[in-house]
């Protein structure tokens, strides 16, 4: 596979998945699912948050609660 489609990263264990929700329970819970998966977590409460780490940081993934203000 190509590794610029970013399939090969997340099969090395290099990708990073960015929770966005205010609710601390839904980012220990992803916590919980991606230990051990080599794979990096991050978690922000808000959007603002969310925004200034993808600034900083090459993420693969962001999941994000729906109803953010």
């Amino acid at each position: 596979m190509n590794e610029a489609s970013g399939i090969d990263a997340a099969a090395a264990g290099t990708a990073t998945v960015l929770s966005v929700s205010p609710h601390r329970e839904d980012g220990a819970c992803l916590e919980r699912i991606f230990h051990g998966s080599g794979w990096t977590f991050l978690a922000t409460p808000t959007l603002a948050s969310a925004f200034s780490v993808l600034r900083e940081r090459t993420v693969s993934s962001v999941l994000c609660e729906v109803d953010l203000d």
